[in-house]
């Protein structure tokens, strides 16, 4: 009686499930806004001779804006200072990218550019998860072309977030849900999640040795490691079926994805074209190769791709996503719309989709569509801080402070440790005249940096300061515009030789006489944004005296 009731239980939740629409989110975001127009300025600066030659890294924040971008303009007035040093400057900045991305991709930029001085603005995309981009499971193969697992994988996800929300973490690992310290909250997550990981992974592989024959045991393997971020070890299982089925066209695709995750991208061109030749007709093949072409930063070759990946099959929402999203990154502003347009009418229901689409309009001046589509992406996901601040700012932009104000106290009562949206009321208050509520969200967003930096943020720019020092390279410290000087001097607390730069006072003199549009074209970040050209020359400005004043000595 009990196990046809649970059966029945069973049945009922598959059949909810399949009802449901697959938030299948496999976007691996990055490229470039303009990618020939910034590497031909990049080529040109290497060329020049007798110059004193720095690169910039960073995300977004570094590389927009064309001729406008700081890193240009930080170049014009160095160069105009006239202190006996020619100047050239390289924009390495990358959208939607993270700090890990940057240190991962620097040795490459070190050889290529050859800088004297690095200057780094990084970490505002370290502390979210980009749509499951982040979580082990989301980069799973089997997670990628299983639908039914994908959904249980995302419910579970879900579950488990909310748990931890009430202070409920499994396994009993004694954790709270108010962080003593949040390095010790990392620690012991890991180590949580690396015993389960173990007893789990031993019942699986044993399971399936005594199921399935020897490719197939190699493919789930390899499916499971990479599920478990353990890059390696699927490597190696994918290989192994590749080797007994050298027709096997998943486990080419399996070991392209390990090759993309590590960096490996020649390889991982080189094993796709091989799957291509075996598989003409495999969708997720060009896909793939799209990809990785992407992070190869050939949009031409990725968009190619794409397109092909959607020629054979033209409803899977994600290879729309993907050419709607690298379109918006070449300023394809009509593509940009329309492939994310097809997309939700295949799945109106598709996270992503409408996230970018949202981003789309916003950015255009269409408010009123961003909103709706904000408020339908938060309904599928009500604990997305990114998304409510975005919503935020498109309350701003029409005026609606009252609805700014309530959508943000609303979300604050559930991430107590957010300090982006600490940050958006700050700024919301400013704009509604409340300066005294500005300075203590502001206050409050500057003690949260201070008291819980983001450990990938700190590893990250700890290497690439090892790295740097190495090579005999000076490291250069940009803050965010409006962001705290402290948090970031706390990570190299006990090392010296470092040039650090201080954007937030300069910024908040220049927002309170000429107003936060003048200097930023949105909020992504809580508390600032995108810059536009007049505050990408303030920002450039700022660097500029800092490294004449404090290097240079002029």
């Amino acid at each position: 009686m009990g196990y046809t009731f649970r059966k029945k239980i069973m049945w009922i939740i598959c059949g909810i499930l399949f009802a449901l629409v697959v938030l299948e989110i496999v976007i691996r975001l990055g490229g470039f806004i303009f990618l020939s127009v910034q590497e031909f300025r990049n080529k040109l600066a290497i060329s020049k001779k007798c110059t004193y030659r720095i690169m910039c890294l960073g995300e977004s924040t570094t590389m927009v804006g064309g001729k406008y971008s700081y890193p240009i303009q930080f170049e014009e007035i160095l160069n105009e200072r006239n202190i006996g040093i020619n100047f050239s400057v390289i924009n390495r900045g990358v959208p939607r990218i993270n700090s890990s991305y940057i240190v991962a991709n620097l040795e490459d930029n070190l050889n290529k550019y050859k800088p004297n001085m690095v200057v780094t603005m990084m970490g505002s995309n370290d502390g979210s998860i980009e749509y499951y981009k982040d979580i082990p499971q989301a980069k799973s193969f089997i997670f990628n072309h299983i639908r039914t697992y994908a959904f249980l994988r995302t419910l579970w996800m879900h579950i488990e977030n909310r748990m931890h929300q009430k202070g409920i973490y499994p396994l009993n690992t004694g954790m709270s849900n108010k962080p003593e310290s949040n390095s010790r909250n990392v620690i012991e997550e890991e180590r949580r999640i690396l015993r389960y990981n173990d007893e789990l992974k031993g019942s699986f592989k044993k399971a399936v040795r005594s199921a399935v024959g020897d490719v197939k045991t190699y493919m789930e393997e390899g499916s499971f490691e990479f599920e478990h971020n353990n890059l390696n070890e699927a490597e190696f299982s994918f290989r192994k079926a590749a080797d007994l089925d050298p027709r096997n066209i998943w486990a080419y695709i399996g070991l392209a994805k390990c090759y993309r995750l590590q960096s490996k991208l020649s390889e991982c061109e080189e094993i796709l074209k091989k799957a291509i030749k075996i598989d003409p007709q495999n969708e997720w093949a060009y896909f793939e190769l799209g990809l990785c072409y992407k992070d190869l930063e050939n949009s031409s070759l990725a968009e190619a791709f794409f397109k092909q990946a959607i020629k054979l099959n033209q409803s899977e929402v994600d290879f729309y996503v993907e050419l709607g999203i690298l379109s918006g990154q070449e300023a394809n502003w009509q593509q940009n719309e329309e492939m994310l347009q097809k997309a939700l009418a295949l799945n109106s229901n598709h996270l992503v989709a409408n996230v970018e689409l949202a981003y789309f309009y916003e950015q255009h001046g269409r408010c009123d569509l961003a909103e709706k589509l904000f408020k339908r992406a938060l309904a599928l996901d009500t604990n997305n801080a990114w998304t409510v601040v975005e919503l935020g700012w498109c309350y701003i932009l029409q005026k609606k402070y009252t609805e700014a104000e309530n959508a943000l106290k609303k979300i604050v009562l559930e991430n107590q440790y957010n300090d982006k949206l600490y940050g958006s009321l700050a700024l919301l208050y400013m704009y509604m005249g409340k300066y005294d509520l500005a300075n203590k969200f502001h206050e409050k967003a500057n003690m949260l940096r201070v008291q819980y930096c983001n450990q990938f943020t700190r590893q990250n720019y700890i290497k690439l300061k090892e790295i740097l020092d190495r090579r005999g390279i000076k490291l250069v410290c940009v803050q965010y515009p409006l962001r705290n000087i402290e948090p970031l001097k706390k990570i190299f607390e006990d090392q010296d030789g470092i040039i650090f730069v201080d954007n937030e006072k300069v910024f908040i003199e220049a927002v309170a006489k000429n107003g936060y549009g003048e200097y930023f074209v949105d909020m992504f970040a809580g508390d600032f944004g995108h810059c536009t050209p007049k505050g990408s020359r303030l920002l450039a400005e700022n660097i500029s005296n800092v490294i004449i004043r404090e290097y240079f000595r002029k």
